[in-house]
């Protein structure tokens, strides 16, 4: 969440029911930050304005998404911003809205209108969030041959598994709740139906895939042997790093690859690493500063907008392979 410095009162007088509850929540949070504590644009100083990162655990989901679906809209003013997702529109009354993107270093076809839920109704995955962006960039830049068997997780909106699809690869895109699910298959739906000769080369599926669940992995590991496994932002805490080592350990394959895209929150993903080495697997890790270069996105008429720079700064990504001789679970 980036608040900036009237967030306090902002947030206090946000009012009207578990809103008003979320927001006294983090009003605290806001207020037990130090004086001269380090802000995004370095250390207080009298009369500038600065913009303070917090990271905030809402554990009543209908008062995360109301705060979520709240900010995102704008309601809350423009003194706070929710990290991540590329798009601030309006939802409309069905809490829908549309999302244009197109990513110009993969070409012309790269140009999608995504379908978006607010949280309400599909919880975060209903709208696309910057690191799936980077994501789309790392698949879509695979060469065309050899093609690729890719499995996405958490696919959300679709886009990274758009671009894999584009990019004529066979793609497997997953997600394990419903309303998420039902989203994106609207998504494959309306990009298959746009008619342009290039907009879907590859085989673009879609699966339910929850991770815990045997008859899922099972269903999805029968569909292919993947070459690829990929997700982003899916590590924000232990729970989903172990559900991770559950599908990697049955579904990666001897001569398979994954690759997750992070934004590191707290440092779940590092330690993720650690136990995914601890797990016998070869883990890389990457970390670097990207420029606005190496990762281009127009959404909705603007070239890098200022959501997607903030959500996409400095990522972390992670690849993931079997030692050499070694078998799957």
């Amino acid at each position: 969440v980036f608040c900036g410095g009237a967030g306090r009162q902002l947030l206090g007088a946000a009012g009207g029911g578990g809103a008003g509850q979320t927001a006294g929540a983090l009003s605290a949070v806001l207020a037990a930050a130090p004086a001269g504590s380090q802000t995004r644009n370095g250390p207080k100083e009298g009369g500038k304005k600065h913009t303070m990162i917090v990271e905030v655990t809402i554990k009543d989901p209908e008062l995360a998404a109301r705060l979520m679906d709240m900010t995102m809209a704008g309601l809350l003013g423009d003194q706070l911003t929710v990290l991540g997702p590329i798009s601030d529109g309006r939802f409309d009354g069905d809490g829908v809205r549309t999302t244009s993107i197109s990513l110009p270093n993969l070409g012309r076809w790269a140009s999608w209108h995504l379908r978006e839920r607010d949280a309400v109704h599909c919880n975060e995955g209903g709208v696309t969030w910057a690191m799936s962006v980077v994501l789309a960039h790392i698949l879509g830049a695979q060469p065309e041959y050899p093609r690729l068997s890719v499995l996405e997780l958490g696919a959300g909106t679709g886009l990274a598994s758009l671009a894999a699809a584009g990019r004529g690869h066979s793609v497997m895109a997953t997600d394990r709740d419903g309303c998420v699910l039902e989203n994106l298959q609207h998504n494959v739906q309306a990009a298959s139906a746009e008619g342009r000769g290039d907009a879907l080369p590859g085989r673009l599926r879609t699966a339910r895939l929850r991770w815990a669940v045997a008859e899922d992995r099972e269903a999805v590991g029968r569909a292919s042997d993947f070459d690829l496994l990929a997700g982003a932002d899916l590590i924000y805490d232990r729970p989903q790093c172990d559900g991770i080592r559950i599908l990697l350990s049955h579904l990666l394959g001897a001569r398979a690859e994954a690759v997750f895209v992070e934004r590191d929150r707290l440092g779940h993903a590092r330690l993720c690493a650690a136990r995914l080495r601890e797990d016998g697997l070869e883990v890389e890790e990457v970390e670097q500063a990207l420029s606005e270069s190496d990762i281009q996105a127009v959404v909705n008429g603007n070239l890098n907008p200022r959501l997607l720079r903030a959500g996409s700064a400095s990522p972390l990504t992670i690849w993931v392979r079997r030692p050499p001789g070694s078998a799957e679970a």
